[in-house]
């Protein structure tokens, strides 16, 4: 399955230059239907797409169990506070008591895929 999640300018950039190798959501209906595996789209406002592949998925209580157990630097920034600073300015107080965090491992889709294929080759 596909999803397309649309993102900020600053986010794609660092996504797109493996920067940014995971996504953090509010544990919402809409992203709880992701699976491992599965393709995500990232887009912008402008139009710019790329597509990552889904290559783990993390549970976390709220958005400081997750700064305190994931490297700052798989969010693409320096420290774990600003992974807090950041989160806490798109989601309230409010909507982070109602749902935990869920963090998408997400890497790079053309490598996985060329992967794939040449296990598939091998396996004739």
């Amino acid at each position: 399955m596909k999803y397309t999640i649309t993102v900020q300018e600053m986010l794609f950039h660092k996504i797109i230059n493996d920067e940014r190798r995971i996504d953090i959501h509010l544990l919402t209906k809409q992203y709880q239907k992701i699976k491992l595996h599965e393709i995500i789209e990232y887009k912008t406002s402008t139009g710019q797409s790329t597509l990552r592949h889904v290559r783990g998925i993390g549970f976390f209580e709220n958005i400081y169990d997750l700064a305190a157990s994931v490297p700052s630097e798989m969010f693409g920034y320096d420290n774990p506070e600003e992974i807090i600073v950041r989160f806490n300015r798109q989601h309230s107080k409010e909507q982070q008591k109602d749902f935990n965090i869920l963090a998408l491992f997400i890497d790079e889709l053309r490598p996985i895929v060329s992967e794939q294929i040449r296990e598939a080759k091998t396996r004739l």
